[in-house]
């Protein structure tokens, strides 16, 4: 007999985040944290350039601007 998975409550994605004292220097923002490394790949992965994931990365850049660029490649990450 397995285990049920839907019956654990937290299930541990092993994503390799960023301790809370370097997050905080990015001032909270989640495309200079979250997609700073798997996600990253994942993304290029399903066909975004390097030049777009920099800019993704850019503070500079509005953050609806950045979203229109993960957008269109964030289904195939899953």
């Amino acid at each position: 007999m397995g285990i049920d998975i839907s019956n654990i409550p937290i299930i541990d994605t092993h994503e390799h985040l960023h301790p809370e004292s370097e997050r905080i220097q990015f001032g909270g923002d989640l495309f200079a944290t979250f997609f700073s490394h798997y996600t990253s790949t994942d993304l290029k992965l399903a066909g975004l350039s390097n030049q777009a994931v920099d800019n993704i990365r850019d503070p500079g850049v509005p953050v609806d601007e950045r979203w229109n660029i993960v957008k269109p490649y964030w289904e195939l990450t899953k």
